[in-house]
């Protein structure tokens, strides 16, 4: 068996801001986050595991403002900004 198999895809299941990933790494926390509503489309082929159709703009409760591809971003999109 070769090393790393089990790496997975490299996302986590769950969104966290990128910074919060970055300087809390051993005790993620979930801070909140809300949505600017912006958002914009990836190239075509561009969509990966756990990747939604667009990229999405959000604040953390940190103060960090950053684009996000991850799945439940994208889901929380289509809900609350789109209806």
């Amino acid at each position: 068996m070769s090393p790393g198999t089990n790496a997975g895809t490299g996302r986590p299941l769950n969104f966290c801001c990128a910074k919060c990933r970055r300087v809390d790494h051993q005790h993620r926390q979930k801070l909140p986050v809300t949505l600017t509503g912006k958002r914009r489309h990836l190239a075509p082929g561009n969509y990966g595991n756990r990747n939604g159709e667009y990229s999405v703009q959000y604040t953390c409760a940190c103060g960090h403002t950053g684009w996000s591809r991850h799945y439940d971003i994208n889901r929380r999109f289509e809900r609350e900004v789109k209806s």
